[in-house]
């Protein structure tokens, strides 16, 4: 018999902010991104009183979305 993914949240929170001591603003930006990460759009009970995450921004890997003069800068940063 299985958890419901929220009740799991939950839990998870309570024993990191009650039992661990972690600060509950840290704990619940970091499970409501996880959350969401899974495409979840609903937020469990426990992180409801706290805001929603700014969004991430990810690192640029070099060459990954550059245009092709771009990527050739850097791929060849003598040039």
């Amino acid at each position: 018999m299985g958890m419901a993914l929220d009740r799991l949240v939950d839990r998870l929170f309570g024993f990191l902010t009650e039992v661990k001591g972690l600060a509950p603003e840290q704990v619940a930006e970091c499970l409501l991104r996880d959350y969401r990460r899974g495409g979840r759009r609903d937020r469990p009970a426990s992180l409801r009183p706290y805001p929603e995450p700014p969004p991430m921004i990810r690192p640029h890997q070099r060459g990954s979305g550059a245009l092709p003069r771009q990527r050739r800068f850097l791929e060849h940063p003598s040039r």
